[in-house]
């Protein structure tokens, strides 16, 4: 009896901390952020300066995971794909697979689930190959993905999401 009145404290405690945690409802309710850049933003990130920046980035993403309750799923895998680019330029592929696959679960079509964020995984997926076998290790990564799927659906989302690409 003891047991059961202990997990459920220990539940209710749990709850009462998740309920604390401020809601991010759109993007008007994420909280203020400054970043100070040397020049204008858009010559740092197009600079190798921007590495420097990767760190602080991270920080800033992972604390709005961590401390905010995101209700927009939107924003909150965007904030997760941004998450997983950062971890592979910084040559972390265990997070940034890890973070792509919290990001494919926040969606909810299964074309979505299993190509969103192609372009960051195919990064992810090279990032510990040698450059000559790069190429082969990416189109086995797409081949496994699109392993038993519906071409017309998998295509209509491919277009769809990686289309301007062309352009």
């Amino acid at each position: 009896m003891r047991l059961i009145a202990f997990t459920a404290a220990l539940l209710g405690s749990v709850s009462a901390l998740a309920a604390e945690k401020p809601a991010i409802r759109s993007q008007s309710d994420l909280p203020p952020t400054r970043f100070t850049f040397a020049r204008a933003p858009s010559d740092v990130m197009a600079s190798p300066d921007f590495i420097t920046m990767l760190p602080s980035l991270r920080a800033e993403g992972e604390r709005v995971l961590r401390d905010y309750d995101v209700q927009d799923t939107a924003l909150k895998g965007q904030i997760t794909i941004g998450l997983a680019a950062v971890a592979v330029l910084q040559s972390r592929k265990a997070d940034a697979l890890r973070l792509i696959a919290d990001y494919r679960a926040i969606h909810t079509k299964p074309q979505s689930q299993r190509l969103g964020g192609l372009i960051v995984d195919l990064a992810a997926v090279q990032l510990d190959v040698p450059e000559a076998r790069r190429c082969d290790v990416a189109a086995r990564h797409i081949t496994d993905l699109l392993a038993g799927t519906d071409p017309v659906v998998m295509r209509d989302q491919f277009v769809g999401s990686y289309g301007q690409l062309q352009a």
